[in-house]
């Protein structure tokens, strides 16, 4: 079954909702890094954060989640734009990080203490950008605390990836739940208890809920009703040979210089680790535009 995310409204129209089912996008991000279980999990967890939090972009739109701590993981980005197209990086995805049981990883130890920071590109001026510091290292939490600090939106969010025993994701997937103005304290006690006591994503996953049945499930027995189509979900990368030779104009001159000697120069893209190569003519293209940009800068000075 694709990934795929759908919208709801409930309590009036007072509640908003999305629910998303990423299991084949984080399971390809698994498979792309390499990566062991725990980088795994925090990883897709961001991932499922990036779709649902970016299931109002419109066209041209994208958001990127950046995580940077003092675990060792280091840094986690994700990103989502407006067709669903979801790519993510974790720094060090080999880290082996002892879990708390045998049934539960521990993302907390490996993201440790840091900030969050939340980039919306919307396509016009400046991109909205947003902070807020770590307060569980377990994502879901830091998630619907951004919300609440940076945009004074009540949000609860839950987010969760099943690692099998092979090692490899058995699902991801998550729900984001936000208050809308007019909301009562009475609709929040229902959701809070509703979700206290409700079963994880992962075991929604595992007994076949779909995410239009895990709305209902959270939502049920308040006017819930879906909206719009549903949105596909997948991982694909933007990168090209193109873009990372522009990352390589970004070395200078000096740096460039060492790679002029070399056959062939390989760069590898961090969110896909597709790897692009470069020949020494391709170098020398390049370290001729450094130059006469440099030249250029330097006749304005």
């Amino acid at each position: 079954m694709k990934d795929y995310l759908v919208r709801g409204i409930a309590f009036q129209g007072l509640v908003r909702a999305v629910a998303v089912d990423l299991t084949n996008t984080v399971y390809e991000a698994q498979k792309r890094h390499d990566s062991m279980p725990t980088a795994t999990a925090a990883l897709g967890r961001l991932m499922v954060a990036a779709a649902a939090m970016g299931s109002t972009l419109k066209d041209k739109q994208k958001i990127t989640l950046l995580i940077r701590s003092n675990g060792p993981l280091e840094t986690i980005i994700a990103e989502c734009n407006c067709q669903g197209e979801i790519r993510g990086y974790v720094k060090n995805p080999h880290l082996i990080i002892p879990p708390l049981t045998d049934t539960k990883l521990n993302v907390a130890a490996g993201v440790g203490q840091g900030m969050l920071y939340v980039t919306k590109d919307l396509g016009f001026g400046e991109p909205y950008r947003g902070s807020v510091e770590l307060i569980s290292g377990e994502i879901a939490l830091d998630i619907a605390q951004y919300y609440v600090v940076s945009e004074q939106i009540p949000t609860l969010f839950a987010a969760g990836v099943l690692i099998g025993n092979e090692g490899r994701v058995k699902h991801a997937g998550g729900y984001l739940v936000q208050l809308l103005p007019g909301a009562t304290d009475e609709i929040i006690d229902i959701l809070e208890k509703k979700i206290e006591k409700a079963l994880s994503v992962t075991a929604l996953l595992s007994s076949g809920y779909t995410p239009e049945k895990i709305l209902a499930y959270i939502l049920g027995n308040s006017n819930f009703q879906l909206i719009g189509d549903k949105t596909q979900l997948r991982f694909q990368c933007t990168c090209n040979k193109q873009y990372l030779g522009q990352v390589l104009q970004t070395l200078g001159s000096s740096e460039l210089k060492t790679l002029v000697d070399q056959e062939t120069t390989e760069v590898c893209c961090q969110f896909c680790n597709e790897t692009y190569s470069f020949s020494q003519d391709d170098i020398m293209e390049i370290l001729k535009e450094i130059l006469k940009n440099e030249e250029t800068s330097n006749e304005k000075d």
